[in-house]
């Protein structure tokens, strides 16, 4: 977010967030850029209800009731409150349909903080039903995060960041590093 609103990034006409939180950044986005579509994602209802309530007088930012994943998931998990919430994760390339559906065919940035199951939306793009999806995709911005819960150790973490970055790559997407402490990359997918 701050590099959008630096102008070091261009916001475009639709952003999807992948796990919005409480909906604060969301909300600091949307009243930025009153022109910009948002779309944010939190599966956590404690989070949401927050962030719907954040959003509810932002007429350019919606948030969904559910996160993105590789595949559909119901369950419960430990939430922000240590207490147990029952979640929905649905496939990303089907999510993304639906929000292209809503934005002229395409999205302009997705952003995400990589920290578990939004590794699971990088592999649904780049398998091959979903690289149609990821070509209407301009800029992919991806936060990478330190995950002590997604997988059993770090070199099983850096080995999934790689080889997402290597098929990415391989679609002919460059990066930049827009935060190296962060380790944010902007990926170009289309232009």
């Amino acid at each position: 977010w701050p590099y959008m609103r630096s102008g070091h990034l261009d916001m475009g006409t639709s952003i999807v967030e992948v796990g919005g939180r409480e909906g604060k950044i969301t909300a600091e986005m949307a009243q930025f850029s009153p022109t910009t579509r948002f779309f944010s994602l939190e599966p956590f209802p404690s989070l949401h209800i927050q962030a719907s309530h954040r959003l509810a007088s932002l007429p350019n930012a919606k948030v969904l009731p559910y996160g993105m994943g590789e595949i559909d998931l119901v369950g419960e998990v430990l939430g922000a409150q240590d207490a147990l919430e029952k979640i929905e994760i649905r496939a990303a390339v089907p999510v993304f349909r639906e929000i292209m559906a809503q934005t002229g065919g395409q999205v302009d940035t997705v952003w995400m903080n990589c920290e578990g199951c939004e590794y699971g939306v990088l592999k649904a793009l780049l398998d091959p039903a979903g690289l149609e999806t990821l070509r209407r995709i301009r800029y992919l911005v991806v936060a990478w995060h330190r995950s002590s819960w997604a997988f059993s150790s770090d070199d099983e973490r850096r080995r999934a960041r790689c080889d997402i970055e290597d098929k990415l790559a391989a679609t002919g997407a460059v990066w930049d590093l827009l935060e190296p402490r962060e380790s944010t990359q902007r990926w170009v997918i289309s232009s």
